[in-house]
């Protein structure tokens, strides 16, 4: 009786501990994985979903728009964190490639105005980058 008790909770405690482990099926050489830097994480692991969605900033320099995509927070982000270079997005496309990664349903809050040296980029953009997220599901609120 003993024995087949002790079975019982091994098996219990195995199945609860591989049971609640995270796989990340798209993570491939660990190309997904979070970045983390001086306690800020970057670049998330885009296939995952957020409750505070994401925050979308951009800015130009020299006549290039940068872009970041971060974990949405209730903090302001700094400067130093949003042109980071290891979130930093060096053109519409590779933005949108990384909007391809979310899922449908996901909530971007775009932001030209709430971090220093941060501006929308022309309408063109913001429409491309707009049509982009309503056709894969994500919605996107663009503070002007």
């Amino acid at each position: 009786m003993y024995k087949k008790q002790v079975i019982i909770i091994i098996i219990l405690l195995t199945t609860l501990i591989t049971g609640c482990q995270k796989i990340n099926i798209n993570n491939q050489n660990n190309q997904d994985e979070n970045i983390v830097k001086d306690d800020v994480t970057y670049l998330p692991l885009l296939s995952d979903k957020y409750m505070k969605g994401y925050e979308l900033y951009s800015w130009e320099d020299n006549g290039t728009w940068y872009f970041a995509l971060l974990v949405g927070t209730d903090r302001l982000k700094t400067t130093s964190e949003v042109k980071d270079e290891a979130v930093r997005l060096e053109s519409v496309e590779r933005l949108l490639t990384e909007l391809g990664y979310l899922q449908q349903g996901e909530n971007i809050f775009w932001s030209g105005t709430r971090v220093e040296g941060t501006a929308l980029p022309p309408e063109q953009v913001i429409n491309r980058v707009s049509d982009y997220c309503t056709s894969k599901g994500i919605q996107l609120v663009i503070e002007r």
